[in-house]
Order: C-alpha cells, then sequence, then structure tokens
C-alpha cells in the first residue's frame, strides 16, 4: 500500500520554483511513497526575498517560526510529514525534518549575530524539534550534525542523509573549444565571494591570457567589464548544463555556506574545484584529489594556476569528483535510506 507523505517546503523567491534540496527528494521519492507538496503560507518579503541575509532575514525567520507554530496545516489523508528548512509548523502527525545547517550556523555564520541572542534562538528551534512527534532530523553533513547537536537537538534524531544526485548523460558536443573556463556560480556576490573571484582572475590572467571566468549571478561593483569575463545575471536550467559541461574548474571562494550543492552539481560534470576551506565543504571536496581547498586570496590563485596548467590534473581530479557524486548521490541507494527511515517511523 502506498503511503503518503505531506513534504513541505519553502519557494525559491529567485526562480518561484521548490528549493533544490526538496526538489531533489520529489524527484528520486522512496518506493511505496508519493509525496503531496505544500508551500510555505509566509513566503519572504520583499526586504528579504534577495537572499542576503541580513539582521532583518533573522528577525523575519524568528517571527516566522512563532508565527507557524500557531497554524493549523491540514494533515488529512496523509501518513507523516516531511519538512524542510524554516517551515516548522505545529504538526500533529509523526514529523521529519530536513535542513542544511542548524539555525546557529544560519545565525552565526550567515548574519554574524551575536553569540547569546543566537544560542538562544537555536534554543527556541531545537524546543521544536525535541517534541515527541518530530521522529526525525535529516541533515546532509556531519557538520550540520554537530551543529544542530550543538543546538541540543538530541543525538539520536540526527541521520545524515545525502542529497541526491545522478550524473549527467554524455552529450556530444560540437562546439569549438578556445581557451579554458573557470566558472563562478553564486547569488549573493559578497557571500559567495564574487569579488575574491574577481581579483583572482586579474592577477591569473596575463599567464593565462586565454582563459575566461564565466560568472554567474549578480556582479559586484565594477568601474568596466572585463574582457577576460562574461557574465550571466541569471541562467535557464538548460543554459546552466551547458555551462557545467563546457567548463574546465569550478570556483566558488565564499566566506560562508551550508552544503553548496552547486560544487556537487559542479563535481558531477566532471570539473575539479577550487573552494573554500569552511562549513561542510571538506566533507564534499577531497582537498588534493578531487580538487583544492584555500581560505585566502594567495591560495586560491595557487589552487587555480595548478589546475590551470596541468590538463592532466584537472582530467584526473575530476574523475574523481564525479566518482564520489556517483558513489556518495546515487539517487537510488539515498531513495532506500529515506524509505527505510520512513519505515522505521
Amino acid at each position: 500500500m502506498t503511503r503518503r507523505v505531506l513534504l513541505v517546503t519553502e519557494i525559491d523567491p529567485l526562480t518561484g520554483k521548490v528549493k533544490t534540496g526538496p526538489a531533489m527528494r520529489l524527484r528520486y521519492p522512496p518506493t511505496g511513497y508519493k509525496y503531496t507538496v505544500m508551500v510555505d503560507r509566509l513566503s519572504y518579503t520583499s526586504h528579504v526575498r534577495n537572499y542576503e541575509f541580513n539582521s532583518m532575514t533573522a528577525l523575519y525567520m524568528l517571527l516566522k517560526v512563532i508565527m507557524q507554530r500557531l497554524m493549523i496545516v491540514d494533515e488529512r489523508e496523509h501518513d507523516l510529514v516531511h519538512s524542510f528548512f524554516w517551515t516548522m509548523y505545529g504538526y500533529k502527525l509523526p514529523w521529519i525534518h530536513e535542513n542544511d545547517q542548524s539555525p546557529s550556523q544560519l545565525l552565526l555564520n550567515y548574519i554574524n549575530l551575536n553569540r547569546p541572542f543566537s544560542q538562544w534562538a537555536a534554543r527556541r528551534f531545537a524546543d521544536s524539534l525535541n517534541r515527541d512527534n518530530c521522529k526525525a532530523v535529516v541533515v546532509w553533513s556531519r557538520w550540520a550534525r554537530n551543529g544542530f547537536i550543538g543546538d541540543g537537538v538530541e543525538r539520536q534524531k540526527i541521520r545524515v542523509i545525502s542529497v541526491p544526485m545522478s550524473l549527467p548523460t554524455p552529450t556530444p558536443n560540437n562546439t569549438k573549444r578556445s581557451g579554458l573556463k573557470v566558472v563562478f556560480v553564486g547569488r549573493e556576490p559578497l557571500r559567495k565571494g564574487g569579488d575574491i573571484a574577481i581579483r583572482a582572475f586579474e592577477r591569473l590572467h596575463a599567464d593565462f591570457n586565454d582563459a575566461k571566468l564565466i560568472y554567474v549571478g549578480k556582479l559586484p561593483l565594477l568601474r568596466s567589464m572585463p574582457d577576460w569575463m562574461i557574465h550571466y545575471q541569471e541562467v535557464s536550467r538548460p543554459l546552466l548544463e551547458r555551462i557545467y559541461r563546457g567548463g574546465d574548474v569550478f570556483f566558488l571562494p565564499t566566506r560562508s555556506e551550508a552544503y553548496g550543492l552547486g560544487i556537487v552539481e559542479a563535481m558531477s560534470h566532471g570539473m575539479p574545484v577550487v573552494a573554500s576551506s569552511i562549513a561542510s565543504i571538506p566533507e564534499i571536496v577531497e582537498d588534493g584529489k578531487s580538487g583544492y581547498l584555500a581560505m585566502d586570496l594567495d591560495g586560491y590563485i595557487s589552487a587555480l594556476e595548478k589546475l590551470l596548467e596541468d590538463p592532466h590534473r584537472r582530467e584526473t581530479m575530476g574523475k574523481s569528483g564525479a566518482e564520489k557524486v556517483r558513489r556518495e548521490h546515487d539517487p537510488s541507494k539515498i531513495a532506500e535510506e529515506v524509505r527505510a527511515l520512513y519505515e522505521s517511523i
């Protein structure tokens, strides 16, 4: 008999679609279960929907959680609830919550709020997750697991289950390649390190004058557009896939991050990665094997130089990253992990 799961999720404020994490769960459902999507009723306001986290975002999120607890959710004809991110309503059915980071990790790393307030707010979230009908908290990394434990969530409730992602089907590319392409994808130029990517390339392009920085996302302020950069403000999914397929190195010098799905996606396309050694990223990128991790401009430049000057190194590291995605993000394996979790409730 098919069991029905009410999947509660926020909508991506920029695309107007279900966010990537829950969308991947919907794409690869466990056998014997059917999802019904409930969109979060409290959508982001114009002040916070631009993905730039600040004190306004923090205040809104706290008010949102308080209001959610007072709202009734129609759970009829469902067997359990699976909620994502910050959709923590007063559920009555058995409930699983999924997030890529703990509340304190968000408040400290994204918004840089003072620690006493972050700890107080995190405790309020933990109290909700420690309710009897919350049966599990699913996270994507050991880093996030430790964050929830630190916030006070019961250790035995927390399960690490990766996001499913299949390797793309190889397609013939008849476009003539010209020069190397370093790909940066980031909606928030400051948090994602867009300015760092540009400064790194300013120093690199003299030695690699055939290389291009493919910059996807909002640009920081520039006096003029350099000839070594190709910019896309927003891209469709098919275009982003083509950018990934045509890239040689993926570069994400992010200042704060939860998980970095873009890194996993780039690795699935066989790109080696240069990224920051923060949060869960060291669990994704194996330093020296599927790419390089660094923490400052000189370190990023050194890593990019190693990859740009050595095609064999790029190929070897790219294959290693793709194999890691195949091994750790296999949709059928992960769907079985989700099914086993549901069955345990």
